[in-house]
C-alpha cells in the first residue's frame, strides 16, 4: 500500500481488512487479520485458507507441527497484539499461536515479509462457496464475512 493514497479499513467483530481507495466506487483491500480469541472459535471452525503447500485447510485443523511439515519458517518472540509466543510464516500468511492454540492470522498480498510478487491468500467459507483472494473488493468482503460494523475511508500521507 503506498503511503500517498486513499486508505480504507473495514472491521467485523474480530476482523480487520486495510487497503487502498482506488476511486469513488472501487477499493482493493490487501490484508486481513483475523483476532480468533474474540471470535469465541466461530471463525476457527467456520473460516478455511488455502496455501500453495497445503492446499485448503480449515483453520482449526491447523497446528505448529502442520505448518512447519508444510515448511513454514517461524519466529519465536510475543506478538504485541495476541500475545502469541510463536508466529509462523506461511506464503501471504501470518499463524500466531499461543503454545498450540491459533490466536491470530494475518493475511497480506505481499506475503511475510512483503516482497514484490503477489502471494494472493485466499480465505472462504467452510460451509459455501464464498471465498476471497486478496486483494479483494468490499463486496467479495462481505461475501466470506458478512457486512461491516464499520468503514473508515481516509487520506493517509
Amino acid at each position: 500500500m503506498g503511503s500517498d493514497s486513499n486508505r480504507i479499513e473495514v472491521r467485523k467483530g474480530p476482523v480487520l481488512a486495510k487497503g487502498i481507495v482506488m476511486s469513488a466506487t472501487q477499493e482493493k483491500l490487501e490484508w486481513v487479520e483475523l483476532d480468533l480469541d474474540k471470535s469465541q472459535n466461530a471463525l476457527l471452525t467456520n473460516l478455511w485458507v488455502e496455501v500453495q503447500s497445503m492446499g485448503k485447510t480449515e483453520l482449526s485443523s491447523i497446528t505448529p507441527k502442520f505448518l512447519k511439515e508444510k515448511g513454514a519458517a517461524d519466529w519465536k518472540g510475543r506478538d504485541k497484539n495476541y500475545g502469541g509466543t510463536v508466529t509462523y510464516y506461511l506464503h501471504g500468511y501470518a499463524f500466531c499461536f499461543d503454545d498450540d492454540r491459533l490466536v491470530a492470522l494475518k493475511a497480506n498480498r505481499f506475503g511475510f515479509p512483503p516482497s514484490k510478487q503477489e502471494s494472493k491468500p485466499r480465505i472462504g467459507l467452510v460451509a459455501s462457496e464464498a471465498s476471497l483472494t486478496l486483494p479483494c473488493s468490499l463486496p467479495e468482503l462481505e461475501s466470506v464475512f458478512g457486512k461491516p460494523d464499520k468503514v473508515i475511508r481516509g487520506w493517509a500521507w
